[in-house]
């Protein structure tokens, strides 16, 4: 695992476990985890996750190849709309398209927050906890 622009750190709050992965994050900034079984990508059908942040916001998730062939963005998964967390804990349930082959990451990125909006300059706090690949 790892932040785009910055370490990620390993604390609490927890959902369910004593430790989550934390970010402080800019808007189009995010973390990354490497998901593989041994040496083999994952053939995920879906990514469950609990998601925590420091108010609302917009953050995408993505499931992609470790060496995409296409620019990373093309495997976010579902809608905008479906992207929209609210402060605190949130629980999620996406569905991987086989088009997408297997998984060798998973990507998290804020695209945009409540007031003050979230920028260069202002960040937002996010924990990653629970994160699962369900195989096909």
């Amino acid at each position: 695992m790892n932040g785009f622009h910055r370490e990620v750190t390993m604390g609490s709050p927890a959902c369910s476990g004593a430790v989550s992965v934390g970010y402080s994050s800019h808007q189009y900034d995010g973390l990354g985890f490497y998901a593989n079984d041994g040496a083999n990508e994952i053939d995920a059908q879906a990514l469950e996750f609990r998601i925590w942040i420091d108010r609302d916001a917009v953050v995408s998730a993505a499931a992609a190849p470790g060496n995409p062939p296409n620019d990373i963005h093309q495997y976010f998964l579902a809608t905008q709309s479906e992207w929209s967390w609210k402060k605190g804990w949130n629980e999620a349930r996406f569905t991987i398209p086989a088009s997408y082959g297997k998984t060798g990451q998973v990507l998290f990125e804020v695209q945009s927050c409540s007031a003050p909006a979230c920028d260069a300059n202002v960040s937002i706090d996010l924990r990653i906890d629970d994160l699962r690949l369900v195989t096909r």
